[in-house]
Parts: C-alpha cells; sequence; structure tokens
C-alpha cells in the first residue's frame, strides 16, 4: 500500500519474539558479565531496533525516485537485502543496473541517508535498548556498532531515548562492518581491552570480522522468514 505521498509501505511485520530469541541475548550479556567483561557493544539493526519494515520502504522509495526497478526476488530475499551490510552493497544487489556507476551509486547512498531518517516512525525497538540501563549501573560500558551513517542512527537515538558510552557509525573516517577500524574505535573510546569486550551482531561476517580483530562475539539470529512473512512485496 502507500500513504498519502505515494510512498510504498509495507505491513506491519510478526511480533519481534518471532524473530529473535532477544531473552538468550541477555543471558549471554550477563554470562559476559559475571565473567568479568567491562564493555558491551552492539550492531543497531536487527539486534536494538526492528528496521526491516523501514529498511525496505527506504529502499524501495529511492529505487523509484532514480526509476529503478529491484531485481526480482521474494519477499524473504528482500527484506534480507534491505538490511544487509552497507547501502553500497544493498543497491548494487537489487538494482545491477548500478554497476559501473560509482557517481549514482554515491548519490543514492547519501540520498538513502535521509529517507532513512525520515522512516525512523516505523522502526520498533527490541529488548536490549531496555536492558541497557541494567547494564551500565553495573560498571560496564556499553556501545553502539552500526554501518548506517550519522544522519540516519541519530533519529532513532533520539527517538528511543538510547543512552551509550560509545556511538560509532559509518563514516569516511569509519569504513563499514565487518572492516577492523570500527572495532578498534570502539575498544578505544571505551577505554577496555579488546578480550574484554564483547559485540553483538545480526550479520555473521560481522561476527567473524571482531573475532579476528580479537574481540569476542555473539550472533543474533534473525528469523527472516518471520521477517518478511506479512510483507507485500509489488515490483510493478
Amino acid at each position: 500500500m502507500t500513504n498519502s505521498s505515494g510512498i510504498t509501505i509495507f505491513k506491519r511485520s510478526p511480533s519481534l519474539k518471532d524473530k529473535a530469541n532477544f531473552g538468550a541475548v541477555i543471558r549471554q550479556i550477563e554470562r559476559h558479565i559475571k565473567n568479568g567483561g567491562k564493555a558491551a557493544f552492539f550492531d543497531c539493526d536487527r539486534v536494538l531496533v526492528d528496521p526491516d519494515r523501514a529498511n525496505a520502504t527506504s529502499i524501495m522509495t529511492i529505487l523509484k525516485e532514480y526509476g529503478l526497478k529491484p531485481r526480482p526476488c521474494g519477499a524473504k530475499e528482500f527484506v534480507d537485502i534491505c538490511s544487509g551490510t552497507g547501502p553500497r552493497k544493498v543497491l548494487l544487489n537489487l538494482a545491477p543496473d548500478l554497476m559501473g556507476r560509482p557517481e549514482m551509486v554515491e548519490e543514492m547512498v547519501l540520498r538513502l541517508a535521509e529517507i532513512a531518517a525520515l522512516n525512523t516512525y516505523l522502526i520498533e525497538k527490541t529488548l536490549i535498548v531496555d536492558y541497557l540501563p541494567e547494564i551500565r549501573v553495573r560498571n560496564v560500558k556499553t556501545g553502539i556498532m552500526t554501518n548506517r551513517y550519522r544522519i540516519a542512527i541519530h533519529p532513532i537515538i533520539k527517538r528511543f531515548e538510547i543512552g551509550v558510552d560509545v556511538l560509532l557509525h559509518q563514516s569516511r573516517r569509519i569504513p563499514a562492518k565487518p572492516e577492523l577500524d570500527m572495532f578498534a574505535w570502539g575498544v578505544r573510546l571505551a577505554d577496555v581491552p579488546k578480550e574484554l569486550a564483547m559485540l553483538w551482531d545480526d550479520n555473521l561476517d560481522c561476527v567473524k570480522g571482531a573475532r579476528q580483530f580479537g574481540m569476542p562475539s555473539r550472533l543474533v539470529k534473525w528469523n527472516a522468514d518471520a521477517a518478511s512473512a506479512s510483507f507485500e512485496y509489488l515490483q510493478g
């Protein structure tokens, strides 16, 4: 369906309890703290918030603005791609016509960040956001490591009043995960040894990247079938 501005809006996705076991994540955090952990870092999308409806809406909007059609794929694959690692990879994956057109891709990435900021109202927070204060009162640093840009992450921070000690987002200075720079910046700003920090991320490549850096990490298993079950995916 579309809103009054003619922008495609996807139907509300299933309950968060059907998408990921956040109770298990909280138990992992508790074990980390009991074992002497000094910092807990979290990815934003699919860990602190459920972005699927917002991401899918933003991607469809930017493709329509530039007169591009997504390649044929089902709802599950489409939703997964929209929440993939980095906006460039998402756009190139969904719109093969962008291959060999780096200037247009960069222009679309910046515009996509603006659109994503406007679609924050479609995002729902997870239980981990409400649990963050419980971590901080125990003298454990908290942080966000996200591949979102500043313009796209700050509306989420403001809307849900997320308080963390370290906020790292993608920029010219800090490339997207799973590059190691973001992990290095995280432990440096938190002023903790990397082996006493831990990252929770829904992307296996990012989990592996953190481990390669020397920081323990855990995969948040997201149920993509549940994430896409109630979406309308229209390519027309």
